[in-house]
C-alpha cells in the first residue's frame, strides 16, 4: 500500500511540478498529495484475513491520520558495524521528518511487560538509523515505533533525535559486546 502511494504522489505531483526537494535531500510531494495517495492506495489495497482485519484497519488510519510523505519502503541495508536489515518504511509524520518506523503487530495488551520489548524496538530503530546514515548521509530526526493491535488504534512510541541517537549508541555497542564474546567463544574454541 505505501509503494503504491508513493509512486501515486509522486506522478500526481510530477504533473503539477509540485514535486519537491527539501533540504534534507529527499523529495517531497504537497501534503494533500500525499493525503489522497494514500486514500487510494487504501482503497485498491487487496483484502486481508480476518485474523488480521484489525492490524490492517488499525494501521491504514494510522497511515491516513499521520503520514504527510512516503520516503521509501521496506528499505534494506547494511552498516559496517557488522550488522544489516530492512526497515519498514521512511515517511514524514505530521510535517516533520523522515522518521523512521517500525510496524510490530501485538495480540497482548500493551503494558509494562512490553517495556523489554520496546527497549530492544527503539535499538532496532536506531539501527535502522545508523544504517540510513551510513549508506545515503540522511539522517532521521526522529523514529516511530507503530504498534498494531486486533482491535483499537496502534500504540506509537515515538523517539525524537536524541532518543534515536541514544538507540544509536545502544545498538552499536550491543554489536561490539556480541562480537567480543562470538571471538572470545571461538578463541576457546580453537584451544580447545
Amino acid at each position: 500500500m505505501l509503494r503504491l502511494s508513493q509512486r501515486l504522489a509522486r506522478s500526481a505531483a510530477n504533473k503539477r511540478n509540485s514535486y519537491k526537494l527539501g533540504e534534507d535531500g529527499l523529495y517531497r510531494a504537497p501534503k494533500a498529495v500525499t493525503k489522497w495517495s494514500l486514500e487510494k492506495a487504501i482503497q485498491a489495497a487487496p483484502k486481508v484475513a480476518w485474523s488480521a482485519s484489525g492490524f490492517a484497519r488499525g494501521l491504514r488510519g494510522w497511515l491516513l491520520d499521520n503520514c504527510t510523505a512516503v520516503h521509501a519502503v521496506e528499505f534494506s541495508g547494511y552498516h559496517p558495524g557488522g550488522f544489516a536489515g530492512s526497515c519498514d518504511c521512511l515517511i514524514d509524520i505530521g510535517g516533520t521528518g523522515p522518521v523512521i518506523v517500525d510496524f510490530k503487530t501485538t495480540g497482548k495488551s500493551l503494558h509494562a511487560d512490553m517495556e523489554m520489548s520496546l527497549i530492544n524496538y527503539r535499538d532496532q530503530c536506531g539501527a535502522y538509523s545508523l544504517m540510513l546514515k551510513h549508506l545515503t548521509g540522511i539522517e532521521a530526526k526522529a523514529g516511530a515505533i507503530v504498534t498494531a493491535r486486533r482491535s483499537g488504534e496502534p500504540v506509537t512510541t515515538l523517539l525524537d533525535r536524541e532518543a534515536l541517537t541514544a538507540a544509536e549508541d545502544r545498538f552499536l555497542e550491543r554489536c561490539e559486546r556480541f562480537f567480543d564474546e562470538l571471538h572470545a567463544s571461538r578463541a576457546l574454541n580453537s584451544d580447545s
